[in-house]
C-alpha cells in the first residue's frame, strides 16, 4: 500500500489550529520528502511530558513513519526488554514536531526530540524488525518483536 493511501485518514485526525504539526497535504499534494528515495531511512525518538512521561519510536519505512509508543523509552542495554505499543503511521514530516502540544489531546505537554538519525534495516517482517540505529544518543542494534495485537517488545541487541 502506498504511503499516501496509508495516511489518507491522518489529516482528519489533526487540526492545525490546535496542533503545531505540519499539514500533511496542501492542495492535494504531499509536502516535503522529495529527493529522499536513495537516502538512508530516518528514525526519531520523541519524548513527551503530558499526562505521563513517555517516548515514541518512529522508523521511516515505505514513505511513512512506522510508530510505537514506548512508555519507558528505548532500553540502553541488553538486560531488559521494554514494551512498545504499535500506533498509527505518521507522515515523515511529523518527525520534526517540537514544543508544547495542546491540552485535552493525546500527547498533551512538552515534546522534544530525544534522539534522531538514520538506520540500517537488517530484518523487516510483520513479526520482527531488526535495525541498527545511528543517532546522536544511540548507536546500537535493536529488535522489535511482535507479541500480540499492538504489543511489541523492543530489545537492545548490541552497541
Amino acid at each position: 500500500m502506498s504511503a499516501d493511501r496509508r495516511l489518507d485518514a491522518y489529516p482528519t485526525r489533526r487540526s492545525t489550529s490546535r496542533s503545531p504539526e505540519l499539514l500533511w497535504r496542501q492542495n492535494g499534494r504531499r509536502r516535503g520528502g522529495r529527493g529522499r528515495r536513495h537516502a538512508a531511512p530516518r528514525f526519531v525518538v520523541q519524548e513527551s511530558h503530558g499526562r505521563t512521561h513517555s517516548f515514541d519510536l518512529r522508523l521511516e519505512h515505505q514513505g511513512v513513519l512506522v510508530s510505537w509508543g514506548v512508555p519507558k523509552g528505548l532500553p540502553l542495554d541488553g538486560e531488559r526488554s521494554h514494551l512498545a505499543i504499535r500506533v498509527k503511521d505518521h507522515p515523515v514530516e511529523s518527525a520534526r514536531i517540537l514544543g508544547e502540544l495542546p491540552t485535552r489531546r493525546w500527547g498533551t505537554g512538552a515534546a522534544r526530540v530525544w534522539d534522531s538519525g538514520t538506520f540500517e534495516t537488517q530484518k523487516w517482517s510483520e513479526h520482527e524488525i531488526q535495525v541498527v540505529l545511528h543517532g546522536g544518543v544511540v548507536e546500537a542494534t535493536y529488535v522489535l518483536v511482535h507479541v500480540d495485537g499492538d504489543h511489541w517488545l523492543v530489545q537492545h541487541v548490541a552497541s
